[in-house]
C-alpha cells in the first residue's frame, strides 16, 4: 500500500511537469473577460480572433485586446471558419480618366470578418483592396473593360462574384490652359495631422469636406518626396497623417469638390520635415494624385541644409539651384502642363538680392528662387512665397513685386497665423486684408495661408477673403 502511494505520487509529479512543458497554445483559448488576471503567454479569443498576452496584468473594462497592443498581440483569426463572406453588391464606377478607372462597391458580410476584396478585369485578377474602393491604372484611352469583385475572409473562404459592370476610359486629351481657377486664388495649407478622429463613417462630417468655398486651392500637407504608394488608397508610405484611412480620405475629397466645384485640391510635397529630395519618386506621386482625384502637386522645397546663397556683383547664386531646377522640370515631365497644377512654395525672401532688390539680400535663403524662376519658371503655374519667418522688417508687398518681376504666372503671397516661428513679424487681420487687396489690385494672383487649422477664429481667413473679394 505504501509503495502504491509512492508510485501515484511519482506519476502525478511527472504529469504536472509534462503539463508545465506543454505550451498554452495547445489548449483551447478562453474568451477574454474583465477583472481577470493574465500572465505572459496566455491566449484568449475576442470577436473571433486569437490574442496572446505580452505583459502580465488584470483586465479592466476598455482593455479589450484590440484596444491595448501593449498588453495583447494579435495571433490569428479563427482557422475553423469555413463560411464564406456574402458577395459584394452595387459595384459601380464613380470616376474614370483616359488611363484609369475607379471602382466602388457595398461591403460584403462575414461571420468573422472580411479580410480583402479581389478585383477582376475580365478573367484576370488585377489587384486587391481592404476597403471598398479600388483604382485600376495603366489602361488604354477610349477602351471598355469588364469588372467584378469577390470578397474573402482570413481563412481563405471566397464569396460569390459581385455584379459585373462594363466601364469605358475617357478619350485622351491634349494639354489646355492652366487648370487653376480663373479668379483671385486663396490657397490654404491643410495639416493632415490635425484632422479629428470622431467623424465615424460619414465623410460629410470631416472638416476637410466642410471648408468655406473661399479656399479655392487646398494643399494637403505633407507628402514625402520619396513617397512609396502601392495603390488602393493606401496612405502608408505617403507621409500624410490623416486620422482616417485612404478610402475615407478619397470620399472626403469627393464631398469637398461636390460642395465647392471650383476648389482644387493638390498634394504638398516636402515641407519642414520631409527632406529626401534626392530620392524623389514622381512616378508613385503621380499614381497617388490620380488615384485620389487630386489636381496636381506643390513642391515645398525646404532642404535639410543651407541654401548656400551668395551675392556677387549684384547677382545671386545658390548651392541648391541645380537641384531646385531639376525638381521643377522633373515634376512637370510627370505632370503635364495644362492638365495638372504645379505649384512651388519658396521662402518669402526667395526673390530678393538682384535688380531693384539688390540691397534686400539679408539671409542665406535670399534669392534662393531667382535662378529656378529664370531657368524653369515657365513650367510652374503657381508660386506661394512664405511671407513669414523673415524678420520684423519683411515687406510682403515688396516681396510680391520681386516674385512677379521674375515669374509671369500667379503669385499667392503667404501669410501665417501668429505667432511666427521667429523674427517678430506679425500678420494681423488688418495687414492680411491690406496685402490681399494689393495682390488683387495688382492682379498678381492671390494669397496663401499657413494654415487653415491654426486660424481657429477665422480672423485671417475672413480678412484675406474680404481683401481678395471672395
Amino acid at each position: 500500500m505504501h509503495l502504491n502511494k509512492r508510485k501515484s505520487l511519482v506519476i502525478t509529479t511527472v504529469l504536472l511537469l509534462l503539463l508545465m512543458l506543454v505550451p498554452v497554445s495547445a489548449f483551447a483559448a478562453n474568451e477574454w473577460q474583465i477583472n481577470t488576471s493574465y500572465q505572459v503567454g496566455d491566449q484568449v479569443t475576442y470577436s473571433g480572433k486569437l490574442y496572446q498576452c505580452i505583459q502580465a496584468h488584470t483586465s479592466l473594462a476598455g482593455w479589450e485586446p484590440p484596444n491595448v497592443p501593449a498588453l495583447w498581440k494579435y495571433v490569428s483569426d479563427d482557422q475553423n471558419d469555413t463560411e464564406p463572406p456574402t458577395a459584394p453588391t452595387n459595384l459601380t464606377s464613380p470616376s474614370q480618366s483616359s488611363s484609369s478607372i475607379t471602382l466602388s462597391w457595398s461591403a460584403a458580410q462575414d461571420n468573422v470578418r472580411v479580410a480583402a476584396y479581389d478585383i477582376y478585369r475580365g478573367s484576370d485578377k488585377v489587384g486587391s483592396a481592404t476597403g471598398t474602393v479600388y483604382t485600376d491604372s495603366g489602361l488604354k484611352p477610349d477602351t471598355s473593360y469588364i469588372y467584378y469583385v469577390q470578397a474573402r475572409d482570413a481563412a481563405g473562404n471566397v464569396s460569390e462574384a459581385s455584379n459585373s459592370i462594363t466601364v469605358k476610359t475617357k478619350e485622351a486629351t491634349t494639354p489646355g490652359p492652366s487648370p487653376l481657377p480663373d479668379k483671385n486664388l486663396f490657397v490654404g495649407y491643410y495639416e493632415s495631422w490635425n484632422e479629428p478622429w470622431d467623424i465615424g463613417d460619414d465623410p460629410t462630417k470631416a472638416p476637410l469636406a466642410n471648408l468655406p468655398s473661399s479656399y479655392n486651392v487646398v494643399m494637403l500637407a505633407f507628402v514625402k518626396p520619396d513617397i512609396q504608394y502601392s495603390g488602393n488608397h493606401n496612405l502608408q508610405g505617403t507621409g500624410l497623417e490623416f486620422s482616417y484611412g485612404g478610402e475615407m480620405l478619397y470620399k472626403v475629397i469627393q464631398v469637398l469638390k461636390q460642395r465647392n466645384p471650383e476648389t482644387k485640391v493638390i498634394a504638398s510635397v516636402g515641407g519642414a520635415t520631409y527632406w529626401n529630395w534626392d530620392k524623389v519618386n514622381f512616378k508613385d506621386l503621380k499614381r497617388f494624385v490620380d488615384d485620389f482625384g487630386l489636381d496636381g502637386i506643390d513642391l515645398d522645397y525646404e532642404p535639410n541644409r543651407s541654401f548656400g546663397c551668395k551675392q556677387n556683383n549684384g547677382k545671386v547664386s545658390c548651392e541648391t539651384d541645380a537641384e531646385y531646377v531639376s525638381l521643377i522640370k522633373g515634376a512637370r515631365a510627370e505632370f503635364p502642363k495644362g492638365k495638372y497644377i504645379l505649384a512651388v512654395t519658396p521662402w518669402g525672401v526667395g526673390a530678393f538680392g538682384e535688380d531693384k532688390w539688390v540691397n534686400d539680400f539679408k539671409f542665406e535663403s535670399s534669392g534662393s528662387f531667382i535662378n529656378p524662376m529664370k531657368q524653369a519658371g515657365d513650367q510652374v503655374d503657381l508660386v506661394n512665397p512664405m511671407g513669414y519667418n523673415a524678420g520684423v522688417d519683411f515687406d510682403p508687398k515688396s516681396a510680391a513685386d520681386a516674385f512677379k518681376h521674375y515669374f509671369q504666372g500667379k503669385v499667392a503671397m503667404g501669410a501665417m497665423v501668429p505667432p511666427e516661428d521667429w523674427g517678430g513679424h506679425v500678420w494681423t487681420p488688418e495687414k492680411a486684408r491690406d496685402v490681399a487687396k494689393y495682390m488683387s489690385d495688382q492682379k498678381y494672383g492671390g494669397m496663401m495661408l499657413w494654415s487653415i487649422h491654426r486660424d481657429r477664429n477665422k480672423a485671417l481667413t475672413n480678412a484675406i477673403a474680404q481683401g481678395l473679394g471672395l
